[in-house]
């Protein structure tokens, strides 16, 4: 099943004459159609997976997730092959499913570039300092501060002793 997020909606409308020749607006058939950008993939027995392999037929019908799919959209699930070598990294709630936690891959999110975007005063700085201060004080498979030789901080594995 391929996951999307909805972009836009609209409805179809068309403008007819009625039997006195004036123009009236009516909706000949009521269609309301979404448009979305897909994100990636629900396999049966398997976890969320970033991408689209299987694209839908146009036309095919948008459908709420259930509780089980929506956990397994928003909450990173680590494979057993990365056991050991990648942790969930505790995001935040999501703002729609006001129940549900979303996690990340702690790897996936601090091995490469990312961007906050957002109107001032809307919590980028916030939701920077977070992340970082969830990482820093995570237990198992905690981060550190080291300097390499650039004046960029490095996120590195938790050493044997503080």
């Amino acid at each position: 099943m391929a996951v999307g997020i909805v972009v836009g909606a609209f409805e179809d409308e068309a403008i007819e004459p009625d039997v006195h020749r004036s123009m009236t607006l009516q909706l000949t058939h009521a269609r309301r159609t979404l448009r979305t950008n897909l994100l990636g993939q629900l396999r049966e027995g398997s976890s969320f997976e970033a991408g689209v392999s299987v694209y839908p037929s146009l036309d095919t019908p948008a459908l709420l997730p259930t509780e089980e799919e929506l956990k397994k959209i928003l909450e990173f699930q680590v494979k057993d092959a990365d056991a050991g070598k990648n942790t969930p990294l505790e995001i935040g709630v999501s703002p729609i499913y006001a129940r549900q936690d979303v996690t990340a891959s702690f790897n996936d999110l601090f091995a490469r570039p990312f961007g906050i975007i957002g109107n001032t005063g809307s919590g980028k700085s916030y939701s920077v300092a977070s992340l970082l201060q969830t990482a820093i004080n995570m237990e198992e498979g905690a981060a550190t501060w080291t300097q390499m030789e650039s004046t960029h901080p490095v996120f590195c594995e938790k050493l044997a002793t503080k």
